[in-house]
């Protein structure tokens, strides 16, 4: 999205998009994202249509404390921008923030087991689905140090090795790939043998359909 440079654009975005904006961040943060999240195409369409809705009652609610604004938006913001720019946060941002979080929040309610708390003191804690880390390899893969990696290629191919501090996997958004600082040698059955002579380490791509296995104890005293 451009960068407005006018002033006419710059109230274009904060009336038509950040409402939306600020009221789907909070959502996904709450209830995680959704199939409608996934393009860039719906998730625009929803904050202009969240971005109207609020718009709309604004205007039903504050309509004649808005208009002199809307006719002459530098002369206002000359004259008032410490009351204007109020306005900018809690019209685009506290009050779509709060329909979602009131709308979308699952809320329970934590108490201390520490025998000297009060019983009758808890805490409210979020719970929620929501994990930004977008797949299970971004997740897990980069944690892995100082194990015996085992790869099986869609193809068949095995490929194995040492994995510590001279390793290295990529994530999203970048494609999968894995470098392994030490390869040895494996088996068709998946048995490590010996370490590659001169081995400076071997990069594979990891594509789709491929089964990566981390090991955490050495099958073997090399």
């Amino acid at each position: 999205m451009a960068i407005p440079t006018t002033m006419f654009g710059v109230v274009a975005l904060v009336v038509l998009v950040i409402p939306g904006i600020v009221f789907a961040g909070v959502r996904s943060w709450l209830r995680g994202y959704k199939w409608s999240d996934q393009t860039a195409a719906t998730r625009v369409l929803d904050a202009i249509l969240v971005s109207v809705i609020l718009d709309a009652l604004y205007f039903w609610l504050f309509g004649s404390a808005l208009l002199p604004f809307l006719t002459d938006p530098k002369r206002e913001l000359r004259a008032h921008p410490s009351w204007l720019g109020f306005l900018a946060v809690v019209f685009g941002v506290v009050i779509p923030g709060a329909i979602a979080l009131g709308w979308h929040a699952d809320v329970t309610w934590w108490k201390p087991r520490w025998g000297w708390w009060p019983k009758w003191v808890s805490f409210p804690q979020r719970r929620t689905a929501f994990e930004s880390t977008p797949t299970a390899w971004d997740k897990i893969a980069p944690r892995h140090t100082d194990v015996w990696v085992k790869v099986r290629l869609p193809s068949g191919e095995r490929v194995a090795g040492w994995m510590s501090g001279e390793s290295f996997v990529s994530t999203y958004p970048q494609p999968r790939d894995i470098y392994i600082q030490e390869q040895f040698e494996i088996g068709s059955d998946g048995a490590m043998g010996e370490k590659v002579p001169n081995s400076g380490g071997v990069w594979l791509s990891i594509p789709d359909g491929s089964i990566v296995e981390w090991i955490l104890e050495p099958e073997s005293e090399n």
